[in-house]
């Protein structure tokens, strides 16, 4: 019994993972993708990616968790490789707090970034291997506080004017006895203006994309579109709310005599005026851990639709998701919406012509995709709830004391029963 008030040695608990499970999860989200820019015979057809924000765990990689995000991946001059340097973070070992990084205001080539912040966030717990240990692995976030395409003094063919927001994250879920892998992206926007304020969009719900998997209840995917309300002088104000709606709107030459004169004051000449500009894309690379096995998106095929009579044409339109599925594995992609400005000529032509000016953008591209374990991985709940989340245990386990301590119990009392009757009476 004495031994039951004597605290026995510590012992260390045996490590939480004796071989790390295969399983992975990315996801990356950008503020803005620039396809096309320019007049129909020179523009730039080179992506060029603003506001981007990735990040991805693989539980057999060396570097099993890493989050980057950069503001753009563009050069043009020395002064814009501070903006296309990455910000990374990579673990094992974990990191307790994120890094982050501040930036100035500056313009590239046409593309003006208001002053932005980066941060990246990468953990990894030893129990993480094997799904004993759960929660969120990485976080990747860029930040603008407004952005714009073609300004030019207080113009602009596409102004942000507030806060705007990419993310990125990984994690780690329970799902009953079985560990899931999970990866979300989201944008958070509130406003953007196309020609000078004649066409205005209002994104009254932000777009969120989210991709999980996992052996005992399979994969999902689970995409929130966004919903936006377009509105200007000279159209009916529209509600856009399911992925797939579109809306064209034609802004004519004022001097037609259409009735769109305010709206259409600021597109003449500015969509000419950006193919001068040279960007250069694929800034300085950032490398994450390659996540194997992923099923491949097909992409879909777009093309600048032709341009019947002269004057401007905007079409907006919310991407639907396209996903994939093989074996353990899922992936998803997005662009949440898209816009594309052509601008026509002028004067009378008898046949259709191609926009003599052309601005292709998305904003919000969100991709997520995970990869389950090959077996359940996790164990049971009772032990999960006992195994302190993955964290090293130190101390004797509390069952077998209290085993031993009845054991010496009954022992004890036994022996003195026997010992007082063998004891002689005076």
């Amino acid at each position: 019994m004495g031994m039951l008030a004597v605290p026995l040695p510590a012992g260390a608990a045996p490590a939480p993972c004796e071989q790390a499970e295969r399983y992975s999860a990315q996801s990356g989200s950008q503020i803005l993708r620039l396809n096309a820019l320019g007049s129909t015979d020179g523009q730039a057809r080179s992506e060029v990616h603003v506001g981007d924000a990735k990040s991805a765990m693989v539980a057999q990689a060396p570097i099993s968790s890493a989050a980057v995000a950069r503001v753009i991946d563009a050069v043009e001059d020395e002064g814009s490789q501070e903006l296309s340097g990455a910000l990374q973070q990579q673990a094992p070992p974990t990191n307790k707090r994120p890094n982050r990084r501040t930036t100035g205001a500056a313009d590239v080539g046409p593309i003006s970034l208001g002053a932005g912040t980066l941060s990246t966030h990468a953990q990894w717990q030893a129990g993480m291997a094997c799904g004993v240990t759960y929660g969120e692995v990485t976080r990747a976030t860029a930040r603008l506080r407004d952005a714009g395409i073609g300004a030019d003094g207080d113009a602009a063919l596409v102004r942000v004017p507030g806060k705007v927001q990419s993310e990125s994250t990984t994690e780690l879920e329970r799902h009953g006895d079985a560990a899931a892998t999970v990866a979300s992206a989201s944008l958070d926007v509130g406003t953007f203006e196309l020609l000078d304020g004649a066409v205005k969009v209002a994104v009254q719900k932000a777009p969120s994309l989210r991709a999980s998997m996992s052996i005992k209840d399979g994969g999902e995917v689970r995409y929130i579109p966004a919903t936006v309300e377009v509105s200007g002088a000279g159209f009916k104000t529209e509600r856009l709310d399911t992925a797939g709606d579109e809306i064209e709107i034609t802004l004519h030459d004022p001097k037609k005599g259409t009735g769109a004169e305010e709206a259409g004051t600021a597109a003449p000449g500015l969509l000419g005026a950006l193919g001068k500009t040279r960007l250069l894309g694929d800034g300085d690379g950032a490398s994450l851990p390659g996540v194997p096995e992923l099923p491949e998106i097909a992409e879909p095929r777009t093309e600048t639709a032709p341009v019947t009579e002269p004057g401007t044409k905007v079409r907006i339109s919310l991407g639907d998701v396209r996903q994939a599925a093989r074996g353990r594995a899922i992936a998803a992609r997005a662009a949440a919406l898209s816009v594309t400005i052509t601008q026509a000529a002028s004067d009378h032509r008898t046949k259709p012509a191609y926009g003599e000016g052309v601005l292709d953008f998305d904003m919000g591209v969100l991709e997520a995709a995970a990869v389950a374990p090959e077996t359940s991985g996790a164990v049971s709940g009772a032990e999960a709830a006992g195994s302190g989340g993955g964290l090293p245990i130190t101390g004797p386990r509390v069952d077998v004391m209290a085993l031993s301590g009845v054991a010496l119990l009954i022992a004890g009392t036994a022996a003195l029963i026997f010992g007082m009757r063998g004891r002689p009476r005076p």
